[in-house]
């Protein structure tokens, strides 16, 4: 995981309540408890979200855990074109997870490389990635009918 600052912009947001906790000093812990609890689910997804790609002569799959319980996969009859492109995840699709934009849908936990799969009914998919050379190759190999 190389983008660490979702955690650190929650820690940040942890310890501000706290602050105002103390502070003020609220007649009860409700609103501490509330706080460190939201806090450690959402650093909790965040530790454990994960982003698994399976790419095959036939299709593509792909899943984003804990967001999605079942692999979606897109048959090779189905694409339009392929391309491992830099994609800005703010600017296009407003950050990271599974995000739908002007771009299309998104897919992704950090990075900036992603596997552009166009449809054949024009819908745009875009899956994140860190093996960006290793994908290309693979795809110039096997999808050798598809532009790349």
């Amino acid at each position: 995981m190389d983008t660490l600052w979702p955690l650190f912009l929650m820690t940040i947001i942890m310890v501000i309540n706290w602050w105002v906790y103390i502070r003020n000093g609220y007649p009860d812990f409700s609103f501490l408890y509330i706080s460190i609890t939201t806090g450690g689910i959402l650093c909790l997804f965040w530790l454990i979200q994960t982003l698994k790609t399976e790419i095959s002569t036939d299709q593509i799959r792909f899943r984003l855990f804990p967001f999605q319980s079942k692999w979606q996969s897109i048959s090779r009859s189905e694409i339009e074109s392929l391309e491992v492109r830099t994609y800005n995840p703010f600017k296009e699709y407003g950050g990271y997870g599974k995000r739908s934009g002007s771009s299309g849908k998104a897919f992704t936990i950090s990075g900036k490389y992603g596997l552009q799969i166009v449809l054949k009914d024009g819908s745009k998919i875009l899956i994140g990635t860190h093996q960006q050379e290793k994908l290309l190759g693979f795809i110039q190999r096997v999808y050798t009918n598809k532009s790349v």
